[in-house]
């Protein structure tokens, strides 16, 4: 669960800057009121039913004590949905392949949105059963035939099936254990003048050719998917756009047009990211741009990719964005998931867009996971440390030994999203949780729109929106838009974020499981950690 406290504490105290609020966080099931949340415990296996991590997959897991928001359900007697405290509706039907992950369909049960379950498949009766007091089978409640929900065995995520009737087989009976956790009271003090860190935005990631059909869709479908990605208090609201520099190389779906196919070559407006930049600008021209290559044309440093000849090439890409685009670049990073090079390159790098006219680009790397020579080159070099704006990390929430080790902001510079509920969940705490554990402040995803024909990809479904039908207009609103919007239109840039254990910024709710991050605005908030530093 997520738990996100906005605070214009000027507005709420008359105007008075600094006042310290006592805030009461209840714990529990928000449908305790109206429903019964249960576990559903099954007689042969003695598991419980489970939505596996954060996919959409329904099976069989052991029971966990005290019960955790994965394992609750609740049947509803009037529209006989089984329903998913953590969102969706179970149907009798296999979910497609995870995501990224291409293969046969799972087979077990899914989670999918209320409004798109079918209703032979997802509509359950409870039966009790006459010889097991206490159990009972789950039949579907449309069909001809009834069929019930079984258990196929008892090891870990074991899957489900639909099976004929009968009331004597254990893997059919289950048990609905009412789950009454009575809410629990934290009281949490708000101190805006405690130590916090300048929240740096969340944005989504064009890359890898993933935004390609974008382009041939109908004007009106086309500027509706960026009002739903990029118009302020919108949909997603994005604070951050972050694109590929094309290189006229293999990127990951397809290739993206470089600006300069020679070196007497010059095409400022090529392909479709300088076209999302200009998009986003009109739009909210507050957002940040961000810069990255995944290659370069052969031509550039005759293949030798850190040559003084890439970063002339880099530099121009900033000026042909800014001259040809009109669009300002703040960020530009070295190489996607490769090395950073010499701290010589960062340094001439920086030096270029110095001279250019460029000095607002900031430089982020590595797009990577932090190797130990970056650690001693920061720390033994002041010009290299000094050229870096933020260091953007791959594999985000897994180097925690690096909290507050570096001068620099720390970013997580590529996560990941998927299409569908059980993704969009496990998204949503994954920003608050990566300032919790390694003060990463700003929280950058793959991809902005999934944009691909389906066979031209070794990955599926992985944007915040889905627009593969340009010749229909077809497009879907992935519910991760709205994890975004969650974040994005209560807080801007700049908005401070209460460190962790310090005046009620970040902590465990009384479950034990779930967190809380509060961000205040500026204007409220000091700098007492040292705002900005990783």
């Amino acid at each position: 669960q997520l738990c996100v406290n906005f605070q214009n504490f000027a507005a709420m105290a008359g105007g008075v800057v600094g006042v310290t609020l006592v805030l009461v966080v209840v714990a529990g099931s928000s449908h305790a009121s109206t429903l019964t949340a249960a576990s559903v415990k099954n007689k042969g296996t003695g598991n419980c039913l489970d939505l596996s991590g954060s996919t959409a997959f329904v099976d069989t897991y052991a029971c966990v004590t005290p019960t955790p928001n994965n394992e609750l359900f609740w049947l509803d007697t009037t529209s006989h949905r089984l329903r998913s405290l953590i969102g969706g509706c179970v149907v009798a039907e296999a979910c497609s392949p995870e995501p990224g992950h291409p293969g046969p369909q799972v087979p077990s049960f899914c989670a999918v949105p209320c409004s798109d379950a079918p209703s032979n498949a997802s509509e359950w009766v409870f039966v009790n059963s006459s010889s097991t007091p206490g159990y009972g089978i789950l039949h579907l409640a449309i069909g001809i035939s009834p069929r019930c929900m079984a258990s196929t065995g008892s090891g870990a995520d074991a899957p489900l099936e639909l099976v004929h009737c009968n009331a004597d087989d254990p893997l059919q009976l289950w048990q609905l254990v009412a789950h009454s956790e009575p809410q629990q009271q934290q009281r949490v003090v708000i101190d805006p003048s405690a130590p916090s860190l300048e929240f740096d935005g969340l944005g989504l990631l064009s890359a890898g050719a993933s935004s390609r059909l974008l382009l041939d869709y109908p004007a009106t479908q086309r500027s509706q998917i960026l009002d739903y990605l990029f118009k302020p208090n919108f949909g997603a609201s994005l604070q951050i756009l972050k694109v590929e520099i094309g290189g006229d190389c293999q990127s990951t779906s397809g290739t993206e047009p470089s600006h300069m196919h020679s070196r007497n070559d010059l095409g400022c407006d090529r392909g479709y990211e300088s076209f999302l930049l200009r998009e986003a600008k009109k739009r909210n021209p507050d957002i940040k741009t961000w810069g990255l290559s995944w290659g370069v044309p052969g031509w550039v440093g005759n293949g030798t990719y850190f040559s003084d000849e890439n970063i002339a090439y880099q530099t121009q890409w900033v000026r042909c964005m800014k001259q040809a685009v009109g669009v300002d670049i703040d960020y530009i990073g070295i190489w996607n998931e490769r090395s950073y090079g010499p701290m010589d390159y960062a340094i001439k790098l920086r030096r270029s867009l110095d001279a250019g006219g460029f000095t607002a680009t900031k430089i982020v790397l590595p797009d990577t996971a932090i190797p130990q020579r970056l650690v001693d080159e920061i720390n033994s070099n002041q010009t290299f440390s000094d050229s870096i704006h933020a260091l953007g990390i791959h594999g985000c929430g897994r180097t925690p030994q690096y909290k507050g080790t570096f001068p620099q902001k720390f970013w997580c510079a590529e996560d990941e999203v998927s299409n569908g509920w059980g993704p969009a969940r496990g998204f949503a705490s994954q920003p608050l949780q990566y300032f919790a554990s390694m003060n990463i402040t700003s929280t950058t995803s793959w991809s902005l729109i999934w944009s691909v024909y389906g066979s031209l990809s070794p990955y599926q479904n992985r944007g915040a929106m889905l627009a593969n039908e340009p010749w229909s207009g077809h497009y879907y609103v992935d519910p991760t838009i709205w994890i975004h919007a969650a974040y994005t239109q209560g807080a801007d840039i700049g908005w401070h974020m209460l460190l962790n254990g310090t005046g009620g910024g970040t902590g465990l709710m009384p479950d034990g499981r779930s967190r809380y991050l509060t961000m205040v605005q500026p204007a409220d908030a000091a700098q007492g950690a040292g705002a900005g530093a990783g």
